[in-house]
């Protein structure tokens, strides 16, 4: 893994000495499939200044390779390895001490896999856009599943898996491929060719480039086609996304939550953030009327989200973001960070309350209900608050199957 990204000295005005910063809790941002720590350079360089803050890149991505062909022989690319290096981190490089996990996308699914597996490590869970599933194949503990190739995805990749998987490879690294498929999840296209800003401390520190030409580069890296290779065939995790949030969320002292997901991505569309804050929320509550829909006089209005459909505890706090799409910390920065911001320093304040109902509580209740930011390009960004309603008649069809 890189090294994490040094909080700068805090400072206030008129007073340039520089001040510790003490009693907050450490951020720790993971990226999604293919991109790395770069992705995260404007929550980096903002929240740097109020905690430590540290990003990481999975193996086989970003900056994070094996060395050579020897050192990835025995390896598997899968959700399993990412889930170990980042329990390795946090036990090493922050010596245990319990962190606030910030994930997008499939960093989203491997911060609910580390927090089913090791909760004390956990401080907080900070969920944008998180894939709810990754791979299809059977899980590793399954010896005699039907496998394609009869490949358990451990590198070295056979003949047949390894041209089919390389050829993929080759075809989607292309900058002008890699900004078409951004562009298709980004609710506003201009904001995928902004400029990467990376760490002075950064290999490639000074370099002018733009995302998707910072995605091909590290793409370009020794051992890509094998890597992703592994990556297509490997097996998924042995507890699912879903049943880890429904552990996660019956534990005695789970951790403060925030979902905060862009309202106009196409791949993980608001259904699957209502679905997870469904999984999250204890002590659920589903009172339906008749039809569903509002066939009495007095049945809620689904189409307006009314809060009598569904009631849940206040322990977690759910963002829809709009306009914004699949990387809401990238597409709106100033909008996340703020939201970041004011939700760290309540999980701060409320890390002494004995009861983990209470704390969770004071966390959410120190949120506004909306906010809105002016972001690149003159747009205005709002993010509104979820209480676990369902959002429209499609949602209230999916709640009603949750029941």
């Amino acid at each position: 893994y890189p090294s994490p990204h040094p909080a700068p000295a805090a400072t206030t005005a008129g007073n340039v000495e520089p001040t510790p910063i003490v009693d907050t809790t450490p951020i720790v941002f993971l990226p999604g499939f293919g991109v790395g720590t770069f992705h995260f350079d404007a929550q980096l360089e903002a929240l740097g200044t109020e905690r430590p803050v540290y990003a990481l890149d999975w193996l086989g991505q970003g900056e994070s390779w094996p060395d050579d062909e020897q050192a990835e022989k025995g390896l598997r690319f899968d959700s399993d390895l990412w889930t170990n290096q980042l329990e390795i981190f946090l036990e090493s490089e922050l010596r245990g001490r319990p962190a606030i996990l910030a994930g997008n996308s499939l960093g989203g699914y491997i911060a609910v896999q580390l927090a089913h597996r090791r909760p004390k490590l956990v401080r907080g869970l900070v969920l944008m856009n998180a894939t709810p599933f990754w791979s299809f194949a059977a899980p590793s503990r399954e010896k005699d599943a039907w496998r394609l190739f009869g490949w358990d995805a451990t590198l070295p990749a056979p003949r047949w898996p390894f041209a089919i998987g390389s050829r993929w490879f080759n075809t989607l690294r292309s900058p002008t491929t890699i900004a078409t498929m951004l562009g298709a999840v980004y609710a506003d296209k201009r904001t995928v060719a902004r400029t990467i800003n990376r760490p002075d401390d950064h290999p490639h520190a000074g370099e002018a480039t733009d995302l998707p030409e910072a995605i091909a580069a590290a793409a370009s890296k020794r051992g890509g086609p094998a890597a992703f290779t592994s990556i297509l065939f490997s097996p998924k995790a042995e507890v699912s996304f879903e049943d880890a949030l429904l552990t996660i969320s019956s534990r005695e002292a789970p951790p403060p939550i925030a979902l905060l997901y862009g309202q106009e991505d196409p791949w993980v569309v608001p259904l699957w953030a209502e679905r997870a804050h469904r999984r999250l929320s204890k002590g659920v509550e589903l009172e339906f009327k008749k039809g569903v829909a509002g066939a009495e006089p007095n049945a809620p209005s689904f189409e307006s989200g009314g809060s009598e459909a569904l009631k849940v505890l206040p322990d977690v706090v759910h963002y829809a973001l709009t306009p914004a799409g699949h990387c809401p910390h990238h597409e709106a920065p100033e909008l996340v960070n703020c939201l970041l911001s004011l939700w760290a320093r309540a999980v701060d304040s409320s890390a002494n309350e004995r009861a983990a109902s209470s704390a969770n509580e004071r966390a959410a209740d120190a949120m506004p209900e909306q906010l809105t930011k002016r972001e690149s390009f003159g747009r205005e960004v709002r993010a509104y608050r979820r209480h676990g309603d369902p959002l429209g008649p499609l949602g209230a069809l999916a709640a009603a199957f949750d029941r």
